[in-house]
């Protein structure tokens, strides 16, 4: 399954990162990957414990098994790898959008956000990669960006 390369997510402006990793506190799951920049390692998440509603409130916090231990996303050492679809949903959540996106041959992708809302007007990003995955990677950071 391809997903975001550590080294990617890392040459992203602080800004990103850190918008992608707050999506991540409330969207990722068990089962989903992170990569462990200390361990050099790349495992997925046993369990998530949602302590935001327990006196102690630090977020919630995620059960990475072969390193024993329970982390924050927010922990530097922790690099979520997001895949397609969770790149889909951030784009959508961030814009109150619905993306429609089409291939245009030895131009790339072009992926048009449409707006769920009355008040807010269509986006539209053209020529983007050639593959779908990396254009709403690209779509992602720029949505971020552009704030």
């Amino acid at each position: 399954m391809e997903h975001i390369k550590p080294e990617e997510f890392l040459k992203q402006p602080k800004r990103v990162q850190e918008e992608l990793k707050k999506w991540c506190e409330d969207n990722l799951q068990k089962y989903d990957w992170v990569y462990l920049i200390r361990e050099h390692d790349i495992l997925p998440i046993d369990s998530v414990m949602d302590t935001r509603k327990d006196d102690i409130n630090i977020g919630r916090v995620f059960y990475i098994g072969n390193c024993l231990c329970w982390s924050s996303i927010y922990d530097p050492n922790i690099i979520p790898l997001l895949i397609e679809g969770q790149l889909r949903k951030f784009i959508e959540d961030k814009t109150n959008s619905k993306i429609e996106s089409l291939y245009i041959v030895d131009r790339g992708y072009s992926i048009r956000l449409s707006r769920n809302d009355e008040n807010g007007k269509n986006l539209i990003f053209k020529k983007l990669r050639e593959n779908l995955f990396k254009a709403y990677w690209e779509v992602a950071c720029k949505i971020v960006e552009e704030g």
